[in-house]
């Protein structure tokens, strides 16, 4: 049981991945921006 529970942690931190992107968002809000994030290597906000 202990086995199928690891598989499924390794799932939840690929969820918090979008909290990780919000440190970025500090760094680097015009990328980060929910306009942006159409087309964020044109830039094209």
């Amino acid at each position: 049981m202990a086995t199928p529970v690891q598989p499924v942690k390794a799932d939840k931190k690929k969820a918090y991945v979008p909290p990780q992107v919000r440190s970025e968002r500090i760094l680097v809000p015009d990328l980060f921006t929910p306009s942006c994030i159409i087309d964020p290597e044109t830039g094209a906000c």
